[in-house]
């Protein structure tokens, strides 16, 4: 007949260590770390295409495509009646006007400058005499330049702009009401008794 179990003995010394188990499923992804340093540039990339043409822009000043010098030269004694218009005798150079005698007839239309000069002989009185700017036998008010008042040769001169138009009359009046002379005396070469520049500088404005 079997007795009772005995005590349970000391433990025994542990044993070799097993095989390794196989490799366990994949974790979950980590957080994202932090951006490393920028790389050094690359190398400038190709040329691209040139682009197309813009549009053209606005034309630029030009030069003066009209112009006149007109002048009388005072070989002897000038009269100018009172409400008559100074005689031009003489073009020196003009392009896109024509001269006939006291009219100045415009070609080219325009913003022009207009100079004008006499030089009346006063008769020692206390009188002036006026040189107006007549446009198609309209006086231009503001435009009248009036000699001094005394003895002997008085010259004035002006300046003036407007727009002219192709077909306009320029001219300049003595609106009176006296008569002028111009003479010069004692002065050599070809002095002259009265004369006109035009220019155009541009086109009239909007």
């Amino acid at each position: 007949m079997q007795g009772p179990e005995g005590p349970e003995g000391d433990q025994g010394p542990q044993g070799i260590q097993g095989l390794q188990g196989p490799q366990g499923p994949q974790g979950a992804q980590g957080l994202e770390g932090d951006n490393g340093a920028t790389g050094p540039a690359g190398p400038t990339g190709a040329t691209g295409a040139t682009g197309s043409t813009g549009t053209t822009g606005a034309t630029g000043t030009t030069d003066i495509t009209a112009f006149g010098n007109f002048f009388t030269i005072a070989t002897s004694t000038l009269f100018v009646n009172a409400n008559t218009n100074f005689p031009f005798t003489t073009s020196s150079s003009s392009e896109g006007m024509t001269l006939n005698n006291d009219i100045i007839t415009i070609q080219t239309p325009g913003l022009y400058y207009i100079n004008y000069f006499y030089a009346p002989t006063n008769n020692g009185l206390s009188a002036s005499y006026s040189m107006t700017l007549v446009i198609n036998n309209s006086v231009i008010n503001g435009t009248s330049i009036y000699s001094n008042s005394g003895s002997g040769t008085q010259p004035a001169t002006f300046g003036f702009l407007t727009p002219l138009v192709a077909g306009d009359q320029v001219a300049f009046r003595n609106l009176g009401p006296s008569n002028i002379n111009i003479f010069v005396t004692g002065v050599g070469g070809s002095p002259i008794s009265c004369s006109v520049t035009l220019f155009r500088v541009g086109s009239i404005p909007n």
